[in-house]
């Protein structure tokens, strides 16, 4: 399955450069969200990666929402991640089952997200032509003529 590979350090978020300004570093910088963007649509089936919260001396668990969407407007939340300020980076991994995405987004409830890194895993769709050849009128045993409908399907992969 293919992947897409998000990293808060390569500053390729949205938010990269007003964090950058506020604070030296593309990951942490008193922002409520890192939102990456795919280069077109895709069908995402699993996220997996690691979530940094903060404030970073805060033992506070932070509620990270996960979510995609289409258009950077319209969001559906997918997974709840989070955690302790001072806990750094922690695993997580979110099963989607194929929602259509060109964002992906870290939403903290409260705080603030400090860092997020990992693999976006999506579905290829692929449409391949089928030609369906007409046979010829069938002839039944009583004679009586039958013609079969043909018609052009799309056949999805």
């Amino acid at each position: 399955m293919p992947t897409i590979h998000f990293d808060c350090r390569e500053g390729k978020h949205l938010e990269a450069e007003e964090i950058y300004r506020r604070s030296g570093s593309y990951c942490w910088g008193w922002s409520k969200t890192h939102t990456y963007q795919f280069p077109n649509v895709i069908n995402v089936t699993r996220i997996v990666g690691e979530i940094n919260t903060g404030p970073s001396e805060a033992p506070v668990y932070f509620e990270v929402r996960v979510r995609l969407s289409v258009d950077n407007k319209n969001w559906i939340d997918v997974g709840r991640i989070g955690a302790k300020g001072t806990e750094g980076y922690v695993p997580f991994s979110v099963d989607v089952g194929g929602i259509p995405a060109r964002y992906l987004q870290f939403r903290a409830v409260a705080g603030y997200v400090d860092g997020s890194r990992g693999e976006v895993y999506y579905k290829e769709r692929y449409e391949m032509p089928i030609r369906l050849s007409c046979p010829r009128p069938i002839i039944s045993s009583l004679g009586r003529v039958h013609f079969i409908r043909c018609i052009k399907l799309p056949r999805y992969i």
